[in-house]
């Protein structure tokens, strides 16, 4: 595997790295329905890791304004979904995960709101090229605020996609 090496320093004289790759990730939600439940690796095209947003408080004195860091959110992150659409895959597609939100926040059968039962795991997982993980994320609190089909057009061949974002509450990197 083709690494680089970086002078050490104390009683490393050389040190290996191997560089992240970002083809080599796998991901799964946890906590959802039997078709939502499980690794979605293999329907997953894309994925972004969490990444934190921090508020700027300015001070002022006299003339001069000194900037703190303020409160700390989790910003969203995405997942671009292929869209499946045989039957021996479990066909996930944008009707499904609308539908799937649905019965989980709103109760159906007694028109009612059912509030912190549609929160789950997002597990992310980078991982080496024999298939161990190096480094994992768990997003907890995820639920997802937006979800948009690719457009479909008759002049193009791309594939059709579906973009999930998701809201996150926590994380914690492993």
């Amino acid at each position: 595997m083709p690494g680089f090496n970086i002078q050490g320093t104390g009683g490393e004289l050389n040190a290996l790295y191997e560089v992240g790759r970002a083809h080599r990730w796998r991901v799964s939600i946890i906590g959802g329905a039997p078709t939502i439940d499980r690794d979605v690796t293999l329907a997953a095209l894309s994925v972004t890791r969490p990444s934190p947003e921090f508020e700027k408080i300015t001070i002022h004195h006299k003339q001069n304004e000194v900037h703190l860091p303020g409160k700390s959110k989790w910003g969203p992150m995405d997942i671009v979904f292929y869209e499946l659409i045989t039957e021996q895959l479990s066909a996930l597609t944008a009707q499904e995960i609308f539908s799937y939100w649905a019965r989980q926040v709103i109760d159906l059968d007694n028109n009612q709101l059912v509030l912190g039962q549609f929160k789950r795991i997002i597990n992310i997982d980078q991982i080496q090229g024999e298939g161990a993980g190096v480094t994992s994320w768990q997003c907890y609190g995820a639920w997802p605020m937006k979800v948009e089909p690719s457009e479909l057009n008759y002049s193009s061949s791309e594939l059709s996609t579906i973009k999930v974002t998701f809201s996150i509450d926590a994380h914690e990197e492993g």
